[in-house]
């Protein structure tokens, strides 16, 4: 069989994955350059029955400042460092689906109603290896969260449940329990967050003590 033939059929497949991942255009052209922006809208219109979403990505960390989308940021980021570090020689394209695989297993959801999809998945890690998010470990429970910038650079940080100005600060398998759709007796593993390597671009040194 013909190698472009080959890479062409490869390709395509890896856009559906993407596309039924929740994948924007926009993510899949960055990923694939090889296939086209008008095969990428045919796949797109035949996969989810519409036309493909249009209009800027979500831009900015807004989104991940309440504390359930930053925790499901956290656990995403977390199954992300996990994936490059043992699959090292795959595609960015494989590495995302893999680690967005894991994130969906890990808080209970299809990856059809996952709060956090693969588009916004992927521009999180791109906020976080500029500078416009970081990566932090909390003093107090040692998992590693998503924050702003100005915030991670304090000397005792404290994620978004175990603020001292909580009332009631909350263990690590009460925090979890915003997760109602999680797997009956099988939490989001602790080590996920806590054990996990970090990945936070010039936080990364910080992050190690």
């Amino acid at each position: 069989m013909n190698r472009d033939l080959v890479s062409d059929t490869r390709d395509t497949e890896l856009a559906i994955k993407l596309i039924e991942a929740g994948a924007r255009v926009q993510m899949i052209k960055e990923l694939i350059p090889s296939v086209s922006d008008a095969k990428c809208s045919a796949l797109y219109k035949a996969i989810k029955g519409k036309e493909r979403a249009r209009g800027m990505l979500p831009w900015g960390g807004a989104w991940f400042e309440g504390i359930h989308n930053c925790l499901h940021g956290s656990i995403f980021m977390a199954c992300l460092a996990k994936v490059r570090e043992s699959a090292k020689n795959e595609s960015p394209t494989i590495i995302y689906l893999t680690a967005y695989e894991l994130y969906s297993e890990a808080v209970g959801e299809r990856v059809e109603t996952a709060p956090l999809n693969l588009t916004r998945a992927w521009m999180l890690d791109k906020f976080v290896s500029t500078g416009v998010l970081a990566l932090k470990k909390c003093y107090q429970c040692r998992g590693s969260f998503v924050t702003d910038p100005l915030e991670s650079r304090t000397q005792k940080f404290y994620c978004l449940v175990c603020k001292p100005n909580k009332p009631g600060k909350k263990s690590y398998d009460e925090k979890f329990e915003l997760f109602p759709n999680a797997k009956a007796g099988r939490q989001i593993p602790k080590e996920l967050l806590v054990n996990s390597p970090v990945d936070s671009g010039k936080e990364r040194e910080e992050l190690r003590t």
